[in-house]
């Protein structure tokens, strides 16, 4: 798996203390801290997640939520997501269906 290393420094002042809930975060987006030291912060990256090879793409988050979930789209817009694009038939549903989906963002901080 790659790691990533993340300047202490501007992490803390850009995102937020690393102190152990801030550990939890990071590690709820399935990149868990390697290690931590007085200058840098490690952190390893699985395939499936890409969009975090770099600290820009870490200070973003990312979802798709299926266009006809309301409560979901308003729960992302409330925390700060915005509509960012739509995908054609993005997810298939139990009934066999297929629907759109919202893909939504936001600048974490």
């Amino acid at each position: 798996m790659a790691v990533v290393t993340i300047n202490k420094k501007q992490f803390e002042k850009e995102i937020g203390k690393l102190d152990e809930a801030m550990q939890n975060k990071i590690a709820m987006f399935g990149t868990p801290v390697e290690e931590i030291n007085e200058s840098e912060i490690q952190i390893e990256v699985f395939p499936n997640r890409p969009d975090i090879l770099s600290y820009q793409g870490f200070k973003r988050a990312e979802a798709e939520i299926a266009v006809p979930n309301k409560a979901s789209v308003k729960i992302a817009q409330k925390t700060g997501f915005k509509i960012e694009g739509r995908k054609e038939k993005s997810f298939l549903l139990d009934n066999g269906k297929y629907v759109d989906g919202y893909i939504v963002g936001k600048v974490l901080r």
